[in-house]
């Protein structure tokens, strides 16, 4: 009813047909204040806290993350949950209009995330080598959380970068088309 209606929204029930463009709008305004108050995920294993982001090893790729321990001796076993990939959640529709994409992430369906705005997440910072045997992780998604594990798929040594292959679909819709890396012993 018109008394339980917002004062912003009551334009909408006045006019006499339904205004899809102020509608879709208020839609996209409404998704953003959500996204602008999810509540921050809080770190559920002592992985995450020894991953850090610095200069990557892939020349212009900006940050990467690596695995800095406290102690020199632990090496992450293959099947570690080490963080997640997880930010502003979005439907097909409303990806369209983001003007960056580039870390937008389907996780199942019609659910994206977008950690692109969300720098404290670190899962945002892991890059993609484009060389299989670079990969030591790779993304599970958990639709009904709206984000993606990253596991361990092979041993990670302290001091080693977090590598996962984004896929072909990610990069055929890119304009900078990745950097092949060979590994840290490339000059």
């Amino acid at each position: 009813s018109e008394d339980s209606c917002d004062e912003d929204d009551k334009s909408l029930l006045m006019d006499e047909f339904d205004n899809l463009p102020k509608l879709e709008r208020k839609c996209f305004n409404v998704r953003k204040r959500m996204n602008d108050n999810l509540p921050v995920m809080i770190s559920c294993n002592s992985v995450e806290d020894d991953l850090v982001a610095t200069q990557s090893q892939i020349p212009n790729a900006g940050l990467g993350l690596f695995y800095q321990p406290n102690s020199s001796e632990t090496t992450i076993p293959v099947g570690k949950t080490l963080c997640y990939y997880y930010g502003h959640i979005h439907n097909f529709h409303s990806s369209k209009i983001l003007e960056d994409k580039s870390y937008l992430m389907l996780i199942a369906g019609n659910s994206f995330v977008d950690p692109g705005p969300c720098l404290q997440i670190k899962a945002r910072y892991i890059n993609d080598p484009l060389n299989d045997d670079l990969v030591n992780c790779k993304f599970i998604p958990e639709p009904e959380f709206y984000r993606c594990r990253v596991v361990s798929t092979s041993p990670i040594t302290p001091q080693t970068e977090l590598f996962v292959s984004y896929g072909d679909m990610y990069w055929s819709q890119q304009k900078d088309k990745g950097n092949f890396f060979r590994g840290v012993t490339e000059l």
